[in-house]
């Protein structure tokens, strides 16, 4: 009998140099420490253009350091390395490449600048495409305003790549400080290779969806609580309200899958909230727990703003108790909503739609489901905002230049998603140096 050979994990670091520019060498110290201490098996680099077409000087220091060059190599089934030319210079090295790229696997690409951005497929996972930073020190020709944005934007960073099998792999991308010091988890690497502990300051996780949360998701986002130890968790989309949604209200598929997953009434709901978030509070109750208001927990207020709970006797007498309370307005409705079943602990605080919260420089009371001057949220447009922003809503993790976008715990496909998907479990982390970074969830 033929039996197809297994794949070996492996791990991999994959970063950038630029030519005609010079590794910063505190980065490349730390970056070998990390490899020592993750057992990395391979460390390459893509190679891109200076400032100057016939630069073609790289510094020795990749070389001596035993890090290969590479312009594509395949991974796994479903991972490439992939060199598209891209110029260093671009201040948006994704942009265009979506339809150019192979739609079978994700791509690890070369640019200057981190980001990511999830592409939908017709499969339960999506695919990414993923940038890795920069090794070395930015060279762009300073004289054209294209070389001023590409150096304000330069970014040093790699991707560290796990291989799990033939086709299931995991990745992070870690941002790096211009000294070339760097956060990872509760490790940081600073001073040529030295290594400490220190504490996260928050992790924010997917959208949770209470009712509808995939179990592994969580169970894997409580381990992240349990080993780093943060000292704030944020929520998003705490609440599904499922119960009150307005897309599907009078379908009656939809109602009877809301009474089979005991999610056809307000009370039912509200108690698996309260049930869940004390559980948490007994476990981490040294954690302090954030929770946003996202466009679900709205779906309580326009319940009762539309006065729809004036035809549902069920939930009458329990919206009535909370109308003098909200109009005071200094309270998020699911709080009011939750105090009419019980104590809320102690370590959790409700945001309201307007605040703002920011944790080493980060707002992370926003859900993400708000734009500007009432307009309907999107990364883009917080991306042009002056302050960095780790927020939810999508369901797609993605990064941009301030912004970074959490994905979901819920069950990746729900009943209202048709055609392919980009949705992805995903939690983020944020750093003591206002970093930020992405924990991809495989389940």
């Amino acid at each position: 009998m033929n039996r197809t050979k297994k794949q070996k994990k492996m791990k991999y670091l994959i970063t950038t140099v630029q030519k005609g520019a010079r590794v910063n060498k505190n980065l490349l110290a730390n970056m070998l420490a990390f490899a020592k201490a993750h057992n990395i098996d391979h460390i390459y680099t893509f190679v891109m253009n200076g400032k100057c077409k016939d630069e073609d000087w790289i510094d020795p220091a990749i070389g001596l350091a035993g890090i290969e060059t590479i312009d594509s190599l395949t991974l796994n089934k479903n991972l490439r390395c992939r060199d598209m030319q891209v110029r260093a210079q671009k201040v948006l090295p994704l942009q265009g490449l979506a339809q150019k790229l192979s739609r079978d696997y994700s791509h690890i690409l070369p640019a200057t600048k981190v980001r990511l951005e999830m592409l939908s497929n017709l499969s339960k996972h999506p695919r990414a495409m993923i940038t890795t930073g920069a090794i070395s020190e930015p060279n762009y020709r300073l004289k054209t305003m294209l070389g001023m944005k590409a150096q304000e934007q330069h970014q040093r960073g790699f991707v560290m790549v796990e291989i799990k099998n033939s086709k299931i792999f995991n990745f992070n991308q870690i941002k790096i400080q211009t000294s070339g010091n760097f956060h990872f988890l509760n490790k940081f690497y600073y001073g040529k290779g030295k290594v400490k502990d220190k504490r996260i300051p928050g992790i924010v996780w997917g959208d949770l969806h209470i009712g509808i949360t995939n179990k592994k998701a969580l169970e894997e986002s409580k381990q992240m609580l349990r080993d780093l130890k943060p000292e704030f968790c944020i929520f998003h989309d705490l609440f599904d309200g499922a119960s009150l949604n307005p897309h599907t209200r009078g379908k009656f598929l939809t109602e009877m899958y809301n009474v089979k997953t005991k999610r056809d009434s307000l009370e039912k709901e509200l108690k698996m909230v309260l049930k869940f978030i004390k559980g948490l509070s007994e476990e981490f109750p040294d954690i302090k727990f954030l929770v946003t208001e996202g466009n679900h927990d709205v779906f309580l207020r326009r319940y009762i703003d539309d006065k729809i709970f004036f035809n549902e006797p069920k939930n009458f007498m329990f919206i009535a108790s909370m109308v003098e309370e909200m109009l005071v307005g200094k309270k998020a409705t699911l709080q009011i909503a939750l105090e009419r079943l019980g104590e809320i602990p102690d370590n959790f605080k409700f945001f309201v739609e307007n605040d703002e919260f920011r944790l080493r420089g980060v707002n992370v009371a926003s859900h993400g489901h708000n734009g500007i001057s009432g307009s309907r949220g999107n990364p883009k447009m917080f991306d042009n905002q002056a302050f960095k922003q780790m927020s939810g809503h999508t369901h797609k993790p993605q990064i941009l230049n301030n912004v970074y976008i959490v994905g979901t715990l819920s069950e990746l496909v729900q009943g209202y998603m048709r055609g392919p998907g980009a949705h992805a479990h995903c939690n983020g982390i944020i750093y003591d140096d206002g970093h930020m970074g992405l924990l991809m969830i495989l389940v």
